[in-house]
């Protein structure tokens, strides 16, 4: 698969209000693909929102180097590189500046001149389901609706690279659903993208690649269910499993569950028609 973006030894740090340096990230090197959909998660402080500005361009390593789409980030603005990436924050009114939600969408495609970007607006807005919204604030919106409108304004961008700051977090558990659904449905239109998380049903019902950080470094590259299977690792990170993977280690299942619907095929509790003649559990 082709390479969207790189990082070689980049370690990164920040200036306290004392003067001294707090050390965010320490040599990561990393390679991320086309088809790569990265869950990114650690415990507070372990670098995540940081390594996510860095693949973005809004920040530059303090040491080694940051390639997107093929372009060092130091070479370009963060404004030249936000053709290639999308960074969609973690607080939805950060990106909601305009009377409706199709003007925030617009406001990209728009000051840039994408060719068509009228008809780009309007078919970003359908495949979020907010078409019935466009004209709305989209500060007034529900946190789910925020949520999709700021994908919707990530996605009119035409991004190589789409960056996600915890686009769960803070939200009921239906919107949370409702997000992660969007996210796979959206996996056709994003060539690569990385969320930062601590939603350990959004790793397991949506990424096919987990980078764990820890205090700064790279921990661990793996799958979702190559991480649920490593309990140290998971203490280590202080990442907490779904139920239904605890539940599945629980009654012997291993590889540990993604789902309900594996639970219940591992189990052997489908009848032939496929439909689930039940789990009890908590």
């Amino acid at each position: 698969a082709r390479v969207v973006a790189s990082s070689s030894g980049v370690t990164h740090s920040y200036r306290s209000v004392g003067g001294q340096l707090h050390t965010a990230l320490e040599g990561i090197d990393l390679e991320l693909y086309e088809g790569d959909r990265v869950a990114l998660v650690g415990g507070n402080g372990s670098g995540k929102t940081t390594l996510l500005k860095l693949l973005s361009g809004i920040m530059v390593p303090r040491e080694g180097e940051v390639s997107v789409g093929g372009t060092n980030t130091r070479t370009k603005s963060p404004g030249e590189i936000a053709g290639t990436t999308s960074y969609i924050y973690q607080h939805p009114q950060q990106m909601l500046l305009k009377d409706s939600v199709r003007g925030d969408v617009a406001l990209f495609p728009s000051g840039r001149r994408f060719e068509g970007w009228e008809e780009l607006v309007e078919r970003v807005l359908a495949r979020v389901r907010l078409d019935e919204f466009a004209d709305r604030d989209g500060r007034t919106l529900s946190g789910g609706q925020q949520r999709r409108a700021t994908l919707a304004i990530g996605l009119a961008m035409r991004p190589k690279l789409l960056l996600l700051d915890e686009p769960t977090s803070s939200l009921d558990v239906a919107s949370r659903e409702g997000v992660t659904a969007m996210l796979a449905d959206l996996s056709d239109a994003i060539s690569c993208a990385v969320v930062a998380t601590h939603d350990m049903h959004l790793v397991a019902d949506w990424a096919n690649r987990v980078i764990v950080l820890e205090q700064g470094r790279l921990a661990a590259d793996l799958g979702p269910r190559e991480l649920f299977s490593r309990p140290e690792l998971l203490e280590r990170a202080r990442l907490v499993p779904p139920q239904v993977v605890t539940l599945g280690l629980e009654l012997g299942v291993n590889p540990p569950p993604l789902s309900v619907a594996e639970l219940v095929e591992s189990l052997g509790l489908a009848d032939p028609a496929g439909e689930a003649v039940g789990v009890v559990g908590p």
